[in-house]
Parts: structure tokens; C-alpha cells; sequence
């Protein structure tokens, strides 16, 4: 698959979004206002449907899963190294890490895996259930780690454990992973009528997302925010899949599991992080920067794996 097909896509509805906010055909106002529906309802809606549709009580992809987590964790931490050698405010400390480790895993990952591998599904297993199942254990991670580092960043050091705790407890995402997974552990279903539900609602988060953050690209503002923008897309892109190699070599993972892994891991930063910026208290322009320079970088890493790692 060519990874341009996921990606020109992401990049066009940007540039729709940018040339919308520039010709005034909606005002700011209009843009902020969407941004907020996709962070209290739109993303809650696609992260409990995902995760409650997750069978993770099956335990056949447990290797696999850990080198993801594995890899992302040891990324942000890379990350947040980083941004305390380049001394970094916490608001824009916190873009640079969540947008090291944060990936584009359902809208970019999976559509290439299942490309990659649905259809031979090669050594006989089922991979494109072994990639989906990896999408619940990550989105938990990746919005659970998000809220926590952003809260500790920006509470700053006199704020009390009370306050942190009761703002990470009430965030929209947090309840909702947890709600899923309640469904998930739990073994119960979604009604068709609640699940097609979610999916209608969730499907506004992806493109509302996209257009506000092209809405709010601010030329001047990008070339003062370059530095930590391009250290979270080389990041993410670069050194989160190479980290995964390793851990995978390391695990003895099989190449199939590889290839899952390493395109989860080289998948641009979430879009989503956007919509979570300003309500969590990091840098919105040095996030939407980190994600549209790793939209742009990461068709090199990800061809990269698909050569060498893909099915022949």
C-alpha cells in the first residue's frame, strides 16, 4: 500500500480547513466551537466504542501488545529528556512529548495493516483481528498517559493531589476508556442501535479535528514554535518505530507481528491531540505543527517498513 494514500487525504482536508478559516467563510468562533464538540463528544463517542468492542480479555496478542507499549513509553520518556534539555515551558513540554508518542494508529495504522496483511493473511493466523485487538490496549494507554502527563505539567507544583486526581478522574476521555473498558472485561455487548449511534457521532471527531486544525495554522507562530515541532515529528516518526524494532527483535517477535508493530509506531501523531490541547493545557500551535510535519515525514518511515517487512 502506498502510505500517500492515507496521508495526502489527512493533508488536503488541513489545507481545507486553513483555507476555509483565511476566505472567512466561518469565524473563529465557529472553529473553537467545533473543537469543543469533538473533545466532549465526539472523541468520548469513537474511544468507548472502539475499546468496548476490543475483546481484550483474550491474551493471544499479549508479546505484540507489550512492544507497542513498550515502545511508546520508552519514546516519551526520550521525549521528555528532550524537552528538559531544550527547556522547555510545561505548556509546550507537554505538546512535544504527547505528540512523540501519540500515533494516528486507527485512522492511518490500521487501514495500512489490513491492506498489508488482511487479505493474504499470511501463516495461516487471523492478523487483521490480531491488529484490530492492539488498537484497544493502545487507545486506553496513549489517552490515559496523555491526561495524566498534561495535568501533572500544567498544575504546576503548588496544586494539591486532590485537584489533580478530580480533574484526570472527570476528563471526558478517561470515562470513556473506562466505560469501555467495563464493556470490554465485562463481555457485554452493544446494542446495534447504540453502537451505530457511537459510530455516527464518533465519525465527527476525524474531520472536525482536521479542519480545526488547519483553522488555526498561523505562519509566524509556526516558525517560533519550529524547533520543538520538528523534535516531536522526528520523534514520533523515527525514533518510536526504531525503538519498536529493537523491543521486537528483542521479544523474538515474528515478522508479521513486526510489521504490525512498526506501522502502528510510524504513524504520524494523532489528530485528536489537537482537539485535547487546549483543554488540557499544552501548546495548540507547536501540537498542530508536531502533527502536520509527522503527516508530511512519515511516508518515508512507513514505505520504509512495508519494504522491508511486508509480505513478498
Amino acid at each position: 500500500m502506498n502510505p500517500l494514500s492515507t496521508i495526502a487525504p489527512v493533508a488536503l482536508v488541513i489545507a481545507l480547513g486553513a483555507w476555509l478559516r483565511a476566505r472567512g467563510h466561518y469565524a473563529e468562533a465557529f472553529f473553537r466551537d467545533a473543537n469543543r464538540l469533538t473533545y466532549w463528544i465526539g472523541l468520548p463517542a469513537m474511544l468507548f466504542r472502539e475499546v468496548a468492542a476490543a475483546p481484550l480479555r483474550e491474551s493471544w496478542a499479549g508479546r505484540l501488545v507489550v512492544v507497542l507499549l513498550a515502545a511508546t513509553l520508552a519514546t516519551g520518556l526520550a521525549a521528555g529528556v528532550l524537552a528538559r534539555m531544550l527547556r522547555l515551558p510545561p505548556a509546550r513540554a507537554g505538546a512535544l512529548i504527547t505528540a512523540s508518542f501519540r500515533g494516528n494508529i486507527a485512522y492511518a495504522g490500521l487501514p495500512i495493516i489490513l491492506f498489508a496483511l488482511g487479505a493474504a493473511a499470511p501463516g495461516g493466523r487471523p492478523w487483521a483481528a490480531i491488529a484490530s485487538l492492539c488498537l484497544g490496549p493502545l487507545v486506553v494507554f496513549y489517552n490515559v498517559a496523555c491526561v495524566l502527563l498534561c495535568a501533572a505539567l500544567t498544575h504546576g507544583r503548588g496544586a494539591g493531589a486532590r485537584t489533580l486526581l478530580r480533574d484526570v478522574a472527570g476528563n471526558p476521555l478517561i470515562l470513556a476508556c473506562a466505560a469501555g473498558l467495563a464493556f470490554s472485561f465485562g463481555g457485554l455487548p452493544l446494542p446495534a442501535a447504540a453502537a451505530r449511534t457511537l459510530k455516527i457521532v464518533g465519525d465527527l471527531a476525524l474531520p472536525l479535528a482536521l479542519l480545526g486544525l488547519g483553522a488555526s495554522l498561523d505562519l509566524a507562530q509556526l516558525r517560533r514554535v519550529r524547533a520543538p515541532a520538528t523534535a516531536a515529528a522526528l520523534m514520533k516518526v523515527f525514533f518510536c518505530p526504531l525503538a519498536g524494532w529493537a523491543l521486537a527483535r528483542w521479544m523474538g517477535l515474528g515478522p508479521e507481528e513486526t510489521l504490525i508493530a512498526l506501522i502502528y509506531l510510524a504513524t504520524p501523531s494523532a489528530i485528536s491531540l489537537f482537539v485535547m490541547s487546549a483543554p488540557l493545557g499544552i501548546d495548540e500551535q507547536v501540537t498542530g505543527a508536531a502533527i502536520m510535519l509527522s503527516t508530511l515525514l512519515s511516508a518515508a518511515p512507513l514505505a520504509l517498513v512495508l519494504a522491508l517487512f511486508g509480505p513478498a
